[in-house]
């Protein structure tokens, strides 16, 4: 029985579908999937139909496996070429990557001013899209082989150097997945990613402080208090021991107003082991306070001041954990004052 024209057009071609999510075998052993709207026939080798891999649908993976699973917090970009889209009004390519996050690899497609759009609206000055190129023609191979390259680089400095500077923000952005292309499971391990990432600046920039009690004290002139407590920040913990008054008098001098200071108690005997378990539980409450809330609003400004480290009675090496992770406070406050400013000048 003769075999129609579209019979022998399918053994002697494959034809690539719209993106679907596929995996390294498929993606070694087929053609890499781009956008709908144009369907290209690639030669390959003659060989049964049935004998083709067959590229599994997102839907029939369980999005609850990228949390589950550990987390690789590096993203894969890898060109894969571009191909000319002819329109009503005038042709375009289409470029194709193959991305690989948490696990996950899938072949995507989109067009280059989609993806400056996103650049332009997100605002990342951290970032340099590649250039337009007005006056040259961008269609002919070589010189799409040429952008193709630049946006290779451009998206791995975006989805790892950037996105790891910013905690996350990138990689967790839908409308960096929409102009992507990506499908809902490649966006969910995106997504996963950037959770991770976010995390790992929360806990580099989160300050822990555990109570460890108190020390009665004699001296020459009369009693007091040494109250301990625990302290860990950027790797770093340590135990250190300090009197009220001593922390009192930095507050005065440095401390913030928007953070109270725990009553002096002047009527009251402080020195009883029962007035000092209250006392040592407020200045926990405090430390975690000013430490915290307050100096991530401040930006890192309190975490930085000498004057509180000789306060709390700190070693240098907790000294200089503590300036770290005010460092790094200060650096995210100036990204975000930089892309309040981008969008406002935009606007």
């Amino acid at each position: 029985m003769a075999m129609d024209n579209s019979s022998n057009q399918t053994a002697l071609y494959g034809i690539v579908a719209p993106p679907v999510a596929v995996g390294f075998a498929q993606l070694a052993a087929g053609p890499v999937p781009i956008l709908p709207g144009a369907i290209e026939l690639v030669p390959v080798a003659a060989a049964p139909v049935a004998a083709a891999p067959v590229a599994v649908a997102p839907a029939a993976v369980s999005f609850a496996s990228v949390a589950a699973a550990p987390v690789e917090m590096r993203v894969g970009i890898q060109a894969q070429g571009s191909t000319v889209q002819f329109g009503t009004e005038k042709s375009h390519r289409t470029f194709r990557f193959v991305i690989s996050a948490a696990g996950v690899q899938e072949a995507v497609a989109f067009r280059y001013s989609a993806l400056r759009a996103m650049h332009l609206q997100v605002g990342l000055p951290d970032c340099q899209f590649p250039s337009r190129y007005i006056f040259s023609d961008m269609n002919t191979q070589a010189r799409a082989t040429i952008r193709s390259s630049e946006l290779q680089v451009y998206l791995g400095t975006l989805l790892n150097n950037v996105d790891a500077l910013w905690g996350g923000a990138i990689t967790t952005n839908g409308r960096i997945h929409q102009a992507l292309c990506c499908s809902p499971f490649l966006a969910a391990a995106l997504t996963a990613v950037g959770s991770e990432r976010q995390q790992k600046v929360a806990r580099e920039t989160r300050l822990e402080i555990q109570p460890e009690g108190s020390t009665l004290q004699f001296g020459t002139e009369g009693s007091h208090r040494m109250f301990g407590f625990v302290i860990s920040a950027a790797g770093v913990q340590e135990a250190v021991a300090f009197r009220y008054s001593a922390l009192r008098a930095m507050h005065l001098e440095v401390g913030p107003s928007n953070c109270k200071f725990p009553s002096r108690y002047i009527f009251s005997d402080m020195n009883t082991e029962a007035r000092a378990k209250i006392r040592s539980s407020e200045l926990h409450a405090y430390l975690t306070t000013l430490l915290n809330n307050t100096d991530a609003l401040s930006g890192g400004e309190i975490y930085t001041k000498t004057r509180i480290h000789q306060a709390l009675c700190c070693s240098p090496s907790l000294a200089a954990a503590l300036t770290a992770v005010g460092s790094k406070r200060q650096q995210k406050l100036k990204q975000q004052l930089a892309i309040t400013k981008m969008r406002r000048c935009r606007d």
